[in-house]
């Protein structure tokens, strides 16, 4: 049988890693991890939008540590009602801010998270009038 070089690399590192796993013929013991933080996009706040009145929406943001925009999910065709998205920042108080024209609509609210990511999705609803 005739290996690649490739292969006879992974051989050889396969050999060092059992060599230096072994003390005296015995695996040592292996940390291990209790968390693990992903890096994967979560959402912490959904936005519900009552706009009886149909203003147009400028932006939707939401702030813990730094202002993000918020992300349009759905609107009726009437567009006097919307849902917008929030990515997480973490666990905490989020300043809500909605902008329309020259006026704004400030909301806050709590949302819970662990050492990694947000718990529980927080829904938050803001009547523009």
């Amino acid at each position: 049988m005739v290996r690649s070089q490739t292969q006879r690399r992974f051989g050889a590192l396969g050999l060092l890693l059992a060599l230096c796993a072994c003390d005296n013929g015995y695996l040592e013991s292996t940390t291990t991890i209790e968390s693990i933080c992903t890096a994967d996009w979560r959402f912490a706040l959904l936005v519900e939008l009552e706009n009886p009145a149909r203003l147009p929406i400028d932006e939707v943001t939401a702030t813990l540590e730094s202002e993000e925009q918020c992300f349009l999910e759905s609107s009726t065709r009437a567009l006097d009602h919307a849902l917008y998205s929030c990515l997480e920042q973490g666990g905490g108080s989020y300043a809500v801010l909605v902008r329309s024209g020259d006026r704004t609509w400030n909301e806050s609210i709590d949302v819970p998270a662990d050492d990694c990511h947000v718990t529980k999705l927080q829904k938050l609803t803001i009547q523009l009038k």
